[in-house]
């Protein structure tokens, strides 16, 4: 706009919309710029810098009244969620909820009498839930830190846990606890993390001189992050490795606190604050038993005080959620959910969601995601805490491409034709706010259903491969 000679406008767009889309900006010259520039709306958008991620939320009825820090996707269509609330969809539900499925529709409901405080975390003993957080009863009943639920409602494992459940973890057919706690009954101390053997809590002999955020399954060896620099003499540095009885560190250590800790494309990656000691740090990889940062060449697009809250690889893709705003110059823009993509040649960010605060976990189900934070909206929807994206293309970057794919005449007034297809092929066709419009499955070239003017992205699967093409139709 600038290159063009339009300073006076631009200037005029900087001083009152500059973060909008390109649609929605009420700006005096602008339609007449964009008709004198010969391009259109569209076509303009498309190139905008920061352009708005596809991925939109849909609501789960009324949401809740507060902030949720973990989601539990069940098999049979139930959703468990938990965190800091009194309700969900206006039902009284005291920190965790059950969203089941019914004849009529969905339906929030509480899950006996819930907690009287803060659940950080859910995973399952032999497909039954359990909850850890801060809480230290159910109702009347005394529980600390850990509980299951029953035909019963809610019960103690054991003496439960003096403090804060941060994760719980499944790992060699016990199930662990991480936080900051001890062992209730005679002060004896845990330090942070147990392992329950079926009756009780068991120390493991290691005394954590910090926090732990997370725990996460490696196969082999169970990890451990957080905010501690020894376990019992052994210097860490805020990550470790626990093989089922002696503890290790886990490449040279980390400067950050470790919030998140995740596997993608066999490289293992972790996730915390930004920056720590004016160090960037964020997002880093471990190579050659050292660690380093993924996010050297796309500082600018973040903000200081953004923290990688969970990691979490769905459907190929490894999807980043936390405190986050990324507005990168070209490509999506994104905040709370973001999709780092790597390739042979390159590492970077792109926006996967808007919200308009925290996000603090991502749960995968079928071909789509469940989120839970802080926020209140995604774009203009609004969602109260949690909320639920289907199936939606969220990056037009195409893994293992179909080379001879092509369409023609692209863009196209009438008709678009599709061309090398040799055998059954899956088309799906979705409009530019990610909304699927067309899908099916052919084996040979075809002409493309007309759609109403507009960009589009069609993606071609064809055994195990896919290849993502923009369209546009005028």
């Amino acid at each position: 706009m600038h290159s063009s000679g339009a300073e006076d406008l631009a200037r005029k767009i900087q001083a009152s919309q500059n973060m909008a889309y390109l649609k929605n900006m009420q700006v005096e010259g602008l339609e007449q710029w964009v008709t004198n520039s010969g391009f259109t709306v569209d076509e303009l958008a498309w190139i905008q810098p920061g352009y708005p991620p596809p991925a939109a939320m849909s609501p789960m009825l009324g949401g809740v009244d507060g902030t949720v820090y973990a989601i539990e996707p069940s098999n049979f269509g139930t959703v468990y969620a938990a965190g800091s609330f009194s309700t969900a969809d206006g039902a009284t539900v005291n920190n965790i909820a059950e969203y089941l499925p019914g004849f009529a529709g969905y339906l929030w409901t509480n899950l006996g009498d819930g907690f009287n405080n803060t659940v950080f975390a859910l995973d399952r003993i032999e497909n039954e839930l359990v909850a850890g957080g801060s809480f230290t009863a159910s109702g009347s009943t005394p529980m600390f830190g850990v509980a299951k639920y029953t035909d019963a409602g809610w019960v103690t494992l054991g003496n439960g846990l003096n403090g804060t459940v941060q994760d719980l973890e499944w790992f060699n057919g016990s199930l662990y606890a991480a936080g900051q706690f001890n062992k209730p009954e005679n002060g004896t101390p845990f330090c942070n993390f147990a392992r329950w053997t079926g009756t009780s809590w068991e120390s493991l002999g290691g005394t954590i001189n910090g926090p732990v955020y997370k725990l996460y399954n490696d196969g082999d060896r169970l990890l451990l992050g957080g905010s501690f620099s020894a376990i019992s003499g052994v210097t860490v540095s805020n990550i470790a490795a626990f093989d089922g009885s002696t503890f290790s560190a886990v490449g040279s250590g980390l400067t950050m606190q470790v919030r998140a800790i995740e596997r993608f494309n066999n490289e293992l990656l972790v996730g915390g604050e930004l920056f720590h000691n004016n160090q960037l740090c964020g997002l880093m990889k471990l190579e050659d038993n050292a660690w380093s940062t993924l996010l050297t060449n796309m500082q600018y697009s973040l903000d200081s005080s953004n923290v990688f809250y969970d990691l979490d690889v769905i459907n190929n893709r490894l999807l980043a959620s936390g405190n986050l705003q990324f507005f990168p110059m070209m490509g999506n823009y994104g905040s709370g959910v973001l999709e780092f993509v790597m390739t042979d040649q390159i590492d970077y960010l792109n926006g996967y969601s808007a919200f308009d605060t925290t996000v603090f976990v991502v749960e995968p189900f079928l071909d789509g995601i469940y989120a839970g934070g802080q926020f209140k909206y995604s774009f203009n929807t609004e969602l109260n805490g949690i909320g639920v994206l289907e199936d939606v293309i969220t990056s037009i970057q195409a893994s293992n491409p179909l080379l001879n794919i092509k369409v023609f005449p692209n863009p196209s007034n009438e008709y678009i034709f599709i061309d090398g297809i040799l055998e059954e092929t899956e088309i799906k066709i979705y409009s530019i706010d990610g909304k699927l419009v067309e899908q099916y499955t052919t084996n040979q070239n075809h002409r493309l259903k007309t759609q109403p003017s507009g960009l589009y992205l069609l993606q071609a699967f064809q055994k195990g491969k896919q290849e993502t093409l923009k369209i546009l139709f005028n």
